[in-house]
């Protein structure tokens, strides 16, 4: 007769991944990176990423809660850095982000570490009168020209004249695009 041989479940799931980073912040978006881990531990290739994102810190209390991200990308051999840009985040809002790697069995990673990132800011933190320092007076009734630091992420402005601090008694709110 013709001899059996037992073939071994893979009950080896991926390392968890421990260097995953935010490469860079947009004004609604993150880019991240990691460390691909392997299908067997730190071997092979893994079959699928699943990447969260919270604004809290993810744990695997809250994983179930967090959102799921969309696009990761295919997983590369161990070893090899992998990326991804998570789109649509509000500006002015920290982010937490954590993944799990899959392998072709369905055994799941632990989780990986957070990584953290405040998404670009629309705030303007001062605003000087005129074009350049702040000035003491103006020569000009019909015109008044006024300067604030780079904003990247603000798209539409809003200003109001007042005679005294918060005041909107002589031009009231106006919107700039």
């Amino acid at each position: 007769g013709c001899g059996s041989e037992t073939i071994e479940p893979d009950t080896t799931a991926p390392a968890a991944i421990t260097n995953l980073w935010v490469q860079s912040t947009g004004c609604d978006n993150v880019s991240l990176a990691w460390s691909a881990p392997g299908d067997d531990g730190s071997e092979g290739t893994a079959q699928s990423y699943d990447v969260r994102y919270s604004d809290v810190t993810i744990t695997e209390t809250n994983w179930g809660s967090a959102t799921e991200c969309e696009g990761e990308p295919t997983p590369q051999a161990a070893g090899l850095t992998e990326h991804l840009t998570v789109p649509g985040l509000t500006p002015n809002t920290t982010y937490h982000f954590a993944c799990k790697a899959s392998d072709d069995e369905g055994n799941e990673s632990d989780l990986s570490n957070n990584a953290s990132s405040a998404v670009g800011s629309t705030a303007i933190e001062w605003v000087n009168d005129g074009t350049a320092d702040d000035e003491d007076w103006a020569a000009s009734a019909s015109e008044l020209s006024a300067n604030w630091a780079d904003a990247a992420c603000v798209t539409e402005y809003e200003y109001a004249l007042g005679t005294t601090q918060g005041a909107t008694d002589v031009v009231d709110w106006t919107s700039r695009g």
